[in-house]
Protein backbone atom coordinates (compact mmCIF):
# COMPACT_ATOMS: atom_id res chain seq x y z
CA UNK A 1 0.00 0.00 0.00
CA UNK A 2 2.79 2.31 0.83
CA UNK A 3 4.49 1.82 -2.57
CA UNK A 4 1.25 2.25 -4.47
CA UNK A 5 0.51 5.34 -2.50
CA UNK A 6 3.92 6.76 -3.27
CA UNK A 7 3.62 6.06 -7.01
CA UNK A 8 0.24 7.61 -7.11
CA UNK A 9 1.17 10.64 -5.04
CA UNK A 10 0.78 14.04 -6.75
CA UNK A 11 4.38 15.09 -5.97
CA UNK A 12 5.84 12.14 -7.84
CA UNK A 13 3.54 12.69 -10.78
CA UNK A 14 4.68 16.32 -10.97
CA UNK A 15 8.32 15.18 -10.85
CA UNK A 16 7.76 12.80 -13.78
CA UNK A 17 6.13 15.52 -15.84
CA UNK A 18 8.99 17.91 -15.11
CA UNK A 19 11.51 15.31 -16.27
CA UNK A 20 9.61 14.75 -19.48
CA UNK A 21 9.47 18.49 -20.12
CA UNK A 22 13.23 18.76 -19.51
CA UNK A 23 13.98 15.92 -21.91
CA UNK A 24 11.69 17.48 -24.55
CA UNK A 25 13.35 20.88 -24.12
CA UNK A 26 16.80 19.32 -24.45
CA UNK A 27 15.78 17.51 -27.60
CA UNK A 28 14.33 20.70 -29.06
CA UNK A 29 17.55 22.57 -28.27
CA UNK A 30 19.62 19.83 -29.90
CA UNK A 31 17.49 19.95 -33.05
CA UNK A 32 17.82 23.74 -33.12
CA UNK A 33 21.60 23.51 -32.89
CA UNK A 34 21.76 20.95 -35.67
CA UNK A 35 19.45 23.08 -37.82
CA UNK A 36 21.53 26.20 -37.16
CA UNK A 37 24.68 24.33 -38.11
CA UNK A 38 23.03 23.17 -41.32
CA UNK A 39 22.03 26.74 -42.16
CA UNK A 40 25.58 27.87 -41.49
CA UNK A 41 26.95 25.28 -43.88
CA UNK A 42 24.29 26.00 -46.48
CA UNK A 43 24.39 29.80 -46.46
CA UNK A 44 27.90 30.63 -45.33
CA UNK A 45 30.24 27.90 -46.36
CA UNK A 46 28.91 27.48 -49.90
CA UNK A 47 29.03 31.18 -50.80
CA UNK A 48 32.62 31.31 -49.64
CA UNK A 49 33.44 28.51 -52.04
CA UNK A 50 31.47 30.30 -54.77
CA UNK A 51 33.34 33.51 -54.08
CA UNK A 52 36.62 31.68 -54.31
CA UNK A 53 35.58 30.10 -57.60
CA UNK A 54 34.48 33.46 -58.99
CA UNK A 55 37.71 35.09 -57.88
CA UNK A 56 39.70 32.32 -59.54
CA UNK A 57 37.73 32.69 -62.76
CA UNK A 58 38.10 36.47 -62.62
CA UNK A 59 41.85 36.21 -62.17
CA UNK A 60 42.05 33.87 -65.11
CA UNK A 61 39.98 36.28 -67.25
CA UNK A 62 42.09 39.28 -66.25
CA UNK A 63 45.27 37.34 -67.00
CA UNK A 64 44.01 36.38 -70.45
CA UNK A 65 43.01 39.98 -71.07
CA UNK A 66 46.44 41.24 -70.06
CA UNK A 67 48.04 38.87 -72.54
CA UNK A 68 45.91 40.26 -75.38
CA UNK A 69 46.20 43.92 -74.42
CA UNK A 70 48.36 46.49 -76.10
CA UNK A 71 51.62 47.00 -74.17
CA UNK A 72 50.41 50.51 -73.32
CA UNK A 73 47.50 49.03 -71.31
CA UNK A 74 49.49 46.51 -69.31
CA UNK A 75 50.23 47.19 -65.64
CA UNK A 76 53.53 48.96 -65.12
CA UNK A 77 53.52 50.65 -68.53
CA UNK A 78 53.60 54.42 -68.36
CA UNK A 79 50.50 55.49 -70.31
CA UNK A 80 50.97 59.20 -69.71
CA UNK A 81 51.95 61.45 -72.58
CA UNK A 82 53.83 64.67 -72.05
CA UNK A 83 52.43 67.91 -73.45
CA UNK A 84 54.95 70.50 -74.56
CA UNK A 85 53.20 73.76 -73.70
CA UNK A 86 55.64 75.89 -75.72
CA UNK A 87 55.31 73.73 -78.83
CA UNK A 88 55.16 76.78 -81.13
CA UNK A 89 57.78 78.89 -79.34
CA UNK A 90 55.23 81.57 -78.49
CA UNK A 91 54.45 80.80 -74.87
CA UNK A 92 56.49 83.76 -73.59
CA UNK A 93 54.66 86.28 -75.80
CA UNK A 94 51.56 88.16 -74.71
CA UNK A 95 48.55 85.98 -75.42
CA UNK A 96 45.59 87.24 -77.39
CA UNK A 97 41.97 86.37 -76.67
CA UNK A 98 41.58 84.77 -80.07
CA UNK A 99 41.15 81.05 -80.71
CA UNK A 100 42.28 80.02 -84.18
CA UNK A 101 39.88 77.64 -85.89
CA UNK A 102 41.60 75.88 -88.77
CA UNK A 103 39.42 74.19 -91.39
CA UNK A 104 41.63 71.76 -93.29
CA UNK A 105 40.01 70.79 -96.59
CA UNK A 106 41.35 68.07 -98.83
CA UNK A 107 41.12 68.92 -102.54
CA UNK A 108 38.50 67.32 -104.78
CA UNK A 109 39.15 64.31 -106.96
CA UNK A 110 41.88 64.95 -109.52
CA UNK A 111 42.87 63.31 -112.78
CA UNK A 112 44.90 60.12 -112.58
CA UNK A 113 48.58 60.40 -111.76
CA UNK A 114 50.82 59.54 -114.70
CA UNK A 115 54.39 58.48 -114.07
CA UNK A 116 56.88 60.97 -115.42
CA UNK A 117 54.39 63.87 -115.52
CA UNK A 118 54.16 66.75 -113.07
CA UNK A 119 51.94 65.70 -110.15
CA UNK A 120 51.30 69.34 -109.32
CA UNK A 121 49.64 69.95 -112.68
CA UNK A 122 46.79 67.46 -112.18
CA UNK A 123 43.39 69.16 -112.43
CA UNK A 124 40.04 68.47 -110.82
CA UNK A 125 37.68 66.04 -112.51
CA UNK A 126 33.97 66.95 -112.90
CA UNK A 127 33.35 64.85 -109.78
CA UNK A 128 36.15 66.72 -108.01
CA UNK A 129 34.48 70.04 -108.79
CA UNK A 130 31.18 68.73 -107.41
CA UNK A 131 32.99 67.63 -104.25
CA UNK A 132 34.52 71.10 -103.87
CA UNK A 133 31.06 72.70 -104.20
CA UNK A 134 29.68 70.37 -101.55
CA UNK A 135 32.59 71.24 -99.25
CA UNK A 136 31.96 74.95 -99.83
CA UNK A 137 28.30 74.64 -98.82
CA UNK A 138 29.23 72.65 -95.72
CA UNK A 139 31.92 75.14 -94.69
CA UNK A 140 29.51 78.02 -95.09
CA UNK A 141 26.93 76.27 -92.93
CA UNK A 142 29.50 75.39 -90.26
CA UNK A 143 31.17 78.80 -90.12
CA UNK A 144 28.28 81.16 -90.81
CA UNK A 145 25.50 79.00 -89.45
CA UNK A 146 23.41 79.26 -92.64
CA UNK A 147 23.33 78.01 -96.20
CA UNK A 148 21.85 81.08 -97.89
CA UNK A 149 23.55 82.71 -100.85
CA UNK A 150 24.44 85.85 -98.97
CA UNK A 151 28.11 86.13 -98.05
CA UNK A 152 28.97 87.39 -94.59
CA UNK A 153 31.23 90.16 -95.85
CA UNK A 154 28.46 91.66 -98.00
CA UNK A 155 25.64 91.16 -95.50
CA UNK A 156 24.34 93.83 -93.18
CA UNK A 157 24.72 91.27 -90.40
CA UNK A 158 28.39 90.57 -91.17
CA UNK A 159 29.57 91.81 -87.78
CA UNK A 160 27.52 89.11 -86.02
CA UNK A 161 28.84 86.26 -88.14
CA UNK A 162 32.08 84.38 -87.70
CA UNK A 163 35.11 85.93 -89.31
CA UNK A 164 37.11 84.06 -91.94
CA UNK A 165 40.47 85.75 -91.75
CA UNK A 166 42.21 84.04 -94.66
CA UNK A 167 42.07 81.10 -97.06
CA UNK A 168 45.42 79.42 -97.69
CA UNK A 169 45.90 76.86 -100.45
CA UNK A 170 48.67 74.70 -101.80
CA UNK A 171 50.29 75.79 -105.05
CA UNK A 172 49.29 72.51 -106.73
CA UNK A 173 46.61 73.00 -109.37
CA UNK A 174 44.06 70.66 -107.83
CA UNK A 175 44.24 72.48 -104.47
CA UNK A 176 44.05 75.92 -106.07
CA UNK A 177 41.02 74.92 -108.16
CA UNK A 178 39.32 73.57 -105.04
CA UNK A 179 40.02 76.84 -103.22
CA UNK A 180 38.69 78.82 -106.19
CA UNK A 181 35.39 76.95 -106.05
CA UNK A 182 35.07 77.33 -102.26
CA UNK A 183 35.73 81.06 -102.52
CA UNK A 184 33.28 81.54 -105.40
CA UNK A 185 30.53 79.50 -103.75
CA UNK A 186 30.82 80.73 -100.16
CA UNK A 187 33.57 83.28 -99.41
CA UNK A 188 34.09 85.56 -102.44
CA UNK A 189 35.80 88.38 -100.56
CA UNK A 190 38.10 86.38 -98.32
CA UNK A 191 41.82 87.10 -98.41
CA UNK A 192 43.73 84.42 -100.36
CA UNK A 193 47.28 83.13 -99.89
CA UNK A 194 49.28 80.42 -101.68
CA UNK A 195 51.71 78.28 -99.70
CA UNK A 196 54.20 76.01 -101.50
CA UNK A 197 55.24 74.35 -98.23
CA UNK A 198 51.93 72.47 -97.98
CA UNK A 199 52.17 70.80 -101.38
CA UNK A 200 51.56 67.05 -101.36
CA UNK A 201 54.51 64.81 -100.60
CA UNK A 202 55.96 62.15 -98.34
CA UNK A 203 56.15 63.08 -94.64
CA UNK A 204 58.21 61.00 -92.23
CA UNK A 205 58.32 57.31 -93.16
CA UNK A 206 55.10 55.79 -91.81
CA UNK A 207 54.79 52.87 -89.40
CA UNK A 208 53.75 50.38 -90.60
CA UNK A 209 55.15 51.31 -93.97
CA UNK A 210 52.71 49.90 -96.51
CA UNK A 211 53.39 52.76 -98.93
CA UNK A 212 57.08 51.88 -99.47
CA UNK A 213 58.05 55.20 -100.95
CA UNK A 214 61.66 55.70 -102.04
CA UNK A 215 63.89 57.01 -99.29
CA UNK A 216 65.08 60.05 -101.21
CA UNK A 217 61.45 61.21 -101.52
CA UNK A 218 61.01 61.19 -97.74
CA UNK A 219 64.37 62.91 -97.29
CA UNK A 220 63.28 65.69 -99.65
CA UNK A 221 59.62 66.11 -98.69
CA UNK A 222 59.55 65.50 -94.92
CA UNK A 223 61.45 68.70 -93.92
CA UNK A 224 59.29 70.79 -96.25
CA UNK A 225 56.03 69.37 -94.89
CA UNK A 226 57.26 69.96 -91.34
CA UNK A 227 58.02 73.56 -92.29
CA UNK A 228 54.53 73.79 -93.78
CA UNK A 229 53.06 72.61 -90.49
CA UNK A 230 54.99 75.27 -88.58
CA UNK A 231 53.84 77.96 -91.01
CA UNK A 232 50.18 77.14 -90.36
CA UNK A 233 49.92 75.83 -86.80
CA UNK A 234 50.65 78.34 -84.03
CA UNK A 235 48.73 80.35 -81.47
CA UNK A 236 47.70 83.93 -82.15
CA UNK A 237 49.47 86.47 -79.94
CA UNK A 238 48.37 89.97 -79.08
CA UNK A 239 51.04 91.30 -81.44
CA UNK A 240 49.61 89.24 -84.34
CA UNK A 241 46.16 90.71 -83.80
CA UNK A 242 47.53 94.26 -83.57
CA UNK A 243 49.53 93.84 -86.76
CA UNK A 244 46.51 92.48 -88.64
CA UNK A 245 44.35 95.32 -87.45
CA UNK A 246 47.03 97.81 -88.53
CA UNK A 247 46.98 96.24 -92.00
CA UNK A 248 43.22 96.64 -92.19
CA UNK A 249 42.42 92.93 -91.65
CA UNK A 250 39.68 93.63 -89.15
CA UNK A 251 35.93 93.42 -88.96
CA UNK A 252 33.64 96.15 -90.22
CA UNK A 253 33.46 97.72 -86.76
CA UNK A 254 36.30 98.35 -84.33
CA UNK A 255 34.17 97.14 -81.42
CA UNK A 256 33.63 93.79 -83.13
CA UNK A 257 37.36 93.53 -83.77
CA UNK A 258 38.16 94.22 -80.13
CA UNK A 259 35.63 91.72 -78.78
CA UNK A 260 36.19 88.79 -81.13
CA UNK A 261 37.43 85.59 -79.50
CA UNK A 262 37.44 83.28 -82.54
CA UNK A 263 38.90 83.52 -86.03
CA UNK A 264 38.46 81.01 -88.83
CA UNK A 265 41.03 80.09 -91.46
CA UNK A 266 40.47 77.71 -94.36
CA UNK A 267 43.45 75.62 -95.47
CA UNK A 268 43.01 73.76 -98.77
CA UNK A 269 45.73 71.18 -99.29
CA UNK A 270 46.37 67.43 -99.43
CA UNK A 271 45.73 64.17 -97.61
CA UNK A 272 49.27 63.42 -96.45
CA UNK A 273 49.84 66.97 -95.28
CA UNK A 274 46.59 67.04 -93.29
CA UNK A 275 47.16 63.65 -91.68
CA UNK A 276 50.70 64.50 -90.65
CA UNK A 277 49.79 67.98 -89.41
CA UNK A 278 46.91 66.78 -87.24
CA UNK A 279 49.15 64.29 -85.44
CA UNK A 280 51.87 66.91 -85.00
CA UNK A 281 49.37 69.41 -83.61
CA UNK A 282 48.08 66.86 -81.08
CA UNK A 283 51.67 65.86 -80.21
CA UNK A 284 50.97 62.27 -81.19
CA UNK A 285 53.44 60.06 -83.09
CA UNK A 286 53.56 61.61 -86.58
CA UNK A 287 54.75 58.36 -88.16
CA UNK A 288 51.18 57.05 -87.69
CA UNK A 289 49.85 59.35 -90.43
CA UNK A 290 49.27 56.55 -92.95
CA UNK A 291 46.81 54.85 -90.57
CA UNK A 292 44.35 57.70 -91.19
CA UNK A 293 42.24 57.91 -94.35
CA UNK A 294 40.65 61.06 -95.78
CA UNK A 295 38.10 61.42 -98.56
CA UNK A 296 38.39 64.04 -101.30
CA UNK A 297 36.61 67.22 -100.24
CA UNK A 298 36.57 66.13 -96.60
CA UNK A 299 36.78 68.68 -93.78
CA UNK A 300 38.92 68.58 -90.63
CA UNK A 301 38.59 71.14 -87.82
CA UNK A 302 41.46 71.95 -85.43
CA UNK A 303 41.29 74.64 -82.76
CA UNK A 304 44.35 76.38 -81.29
CA UNK A 305 43.55 78.29 -78.11
CA UNK A 306 45.43 81.35 -76.80
CA UNK A 307 47.05 79.25 -74.06
CA UNK A 308 48.49 76.87 -76.66
CA UNK A 309 45.96 74.11 -76.12
CA UNK A 310 44.93 72.19 -79.25
CA UNK A 311 41.66 70.35 -79.90
CA UNK A 312 40.59 68.20 -82.84
CA UNK A 313 36.86 68.74 -83.36
CA UNK A 314 36.32 66.65 -86.46
CA UNK A 315 38.56 64.61 -88.76
CA UNK A 316 37.81 63.97 -92.42
CA UNK A 317 34.10 64.82 -92.21
CA UNK A 318 32.45 63.85 -95.49
CA UNK A 319 28.75 63.73 -94.66
CA UNK A 320 28.14 66.57 -97.10
CA UNK A 321 28.87 64.16 -99.98
CA UNK A 322 25.28 63.20 -100.71
CA UNK A 323 25.84 60.40 -103.22
CA UNK A 324 27.90 57.27 -102.52
CA UNK A 325 29.93 57.82 -105.69
CA UNK A 326 31.12 61.16 -104.30
CA UNK A 327 33.21 59.36 -101.67
CA UNK A 328 36.61 59.02 -103.33
CA UNK A 329 40.11 59.15 -101.95
CA UNK A 330 42.57 59.31 -104.86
Amino acid sequence: MTVSWLLSSPSLRHSRMASRRAISAAATATVACITAAAYTVAFETKPSYARAERASASSSFVHSQKQSQSPRLRPGYDTKTEWQSDWDGRESESASRVTRVLWLVRHGQATEEIEGEDDGARRLTPLGRAQAKAAAARLKALIHGSTDEENASSSSESSSKARVRVMIHSTMVRAKETADIIAAEAFPNVKREANALIREGAPVRPVPDTWRQKEHVHVTDAPRIEAGFRSIFFRRTARDVEQDDAKGEKSSSSSASASRTEEHEIIVCHGNVIRYSVLRALQLPPDAWLRIGLYNGSITRVEIRPDGGVSLRCLGEAGHMRAPDQLTHN
